[in-house]
């Protein structure tokens, strides 16, 4: 079992049943975590951070010590510009649809990266309609076997997509590309990275004297994981990996990371509440309500809220008492573990169950749990 920081536990004793399930997010908490990852980089590599679903304040908490954002939508860059108008921003993300890429090129003051040749000729095309320039990073993927390959699904482009989009760049004033942008799976340790993101950069290099680019941007993404967030989070050296970045820059090159996934997880929390106790075969299990909005909690990543406001029925209050809990919950009509043999003091129905935020599920039914968020 886990704590609540203080700020989350303290607001979450004046729930009451009917506010749950709430993602409760700690925005003091999230200021702090992004101004030491920016005090553990030099000066000279940018940092930009990933936003998919940001609650309202996030963007402003990071943007003092963020060079940027990064979003996978529309409506992630709708929430940057509408608390950071003038903020850096770039949309990334395999398969934009024609949509969001005339969307994002309308606003203006937005970079893209560019994830396959079709996706150029899109951009191309709305800076054409709008009238406008529109700054483009190419995302390349390492060659299988290289040791940098992506953490999922191949996303960006191999040697001869970026042939092509030299191809269909040729004479065009409308799009600028800038640089290049190339992804690796987490690793556990500075140097391993710092290793794969010299190799990368070199085998980009090339690519930026073909593309005629004198100052070329290089963004690293993914590979060290935010603080909070990821399975080698808390023991990841962000100020060793700075310094290797910061040695590999040439003159009149930027060298930017992003952290893998979102800051969220650091600061968020989803807070639902306990349906049901009861022991099976001599095993405790609880039942908790939005299934459907949490994603897969790891084995202990589970906080106990005591709530008295909780228990209204006319007979004594079902509890599980200092044993290793498993917690389940209903999604979409079928059970799913959440976490395994947790072990908390006690556990009654009524009581508040809080997970580390995650994603929400964009195919879960019914309207999304409520957000609320702490400022001081």
């Amino acid at each position: 079992m886990i704590e609540l920081p203080k700020r989350v536990h303290e607001h979450a004793l004046t729930l009451t049943p009917d506010q749950l399930p709430v993602r409760v997010y700690d925005l003091p908490r999230l200021d702090a975590r992004g101004r030491a990852l920016r005090d553990s980089l030099p000066p000279s590599v940018e940092l930009y951070f990933s936003l998919h679903d940001p609650p309202p304040g996030a963007v402003s908490a990071l943007a003092r010590h963020a060079s940027g954002f990064e979003v996978v939508s529309a409506d992630g860059l709708g929430a940057v510009r509408r608390e950071r108008p003038a903020a850096r921003a770039a949309l990334r993300g395999p398969g934009k649809t024609r949509e969001e890429i005339t969307a994002a090129v309308a606003a203006g003051n937005a970079a893209l990266h560019v994830d396959s040749p079709e996706e150029l000729r899109l951009i191309l095309l709305a800076a054409r309609y709008a009238g406008r320039g529109v700054d483009v990073l190419l995302r390349v993927d390492p060659p299988e076997g290289s040791g940098g390959g992506t953490a999922a699904a191949p996303v960006g482009m191999d040697p001869a997509a970026l042939v092509e989009c030299a191809e269909i760049l040729d004479g065009s004033t409308l799009v600028r590309p800038l640089g290049f942008s190339t992804g690796t799976a987490d690793r556990p340790d500075a140097r391993t990275l710092g290793r794969l993101a010299k190799e990368m950069l070199d085998a980009l290099r090339p690519w930026s004297s073909m593309f005629g680019i004198a100052r070329p941007q290089y963004a690293i993404v993914g590979g060290a994981p935010a603080p909070g967030a990821g399975r080698w989070s808390t023991g990841f050296d962000w100020r060793q990996y700075g310094s290797l970045l910061s040695r590999l820059a040439a003159p009149g090159e930027t060298l930017r990371v992003t952290p893998s996934g979102p800051p969220e997880p650091c600061c968020g929390w989803f807070l639902t509440r306990v349906l049901d106790v009861k022991h099976h075969y001599g095993r405790a299990l609880a039942v908790v309500a939005g299934g459907e909005w949490i994603g897969d909690a790891a084995p202990g990543d589970v906080a106990v809220v005591p709530l008295e406001t909780g228990w209204d029925r006319p007979w004594p209050r079902p509890e599980l008492a200092a044993e290793p809990v498993t917690v389940t919950c209903r999604d979409t009509g079928a059970e799913r573990v959440l976490a395994n043999d947790v072990p908390v003091d006690l556990l009654r129905v009524g009581d508040a169950v809080a997970f580390p935020a995650t994603f929400t599920t964009p195919a879960a039914p019914g309207p999304p749990p409520g957000v609320h968020t702490l400022t001081a």
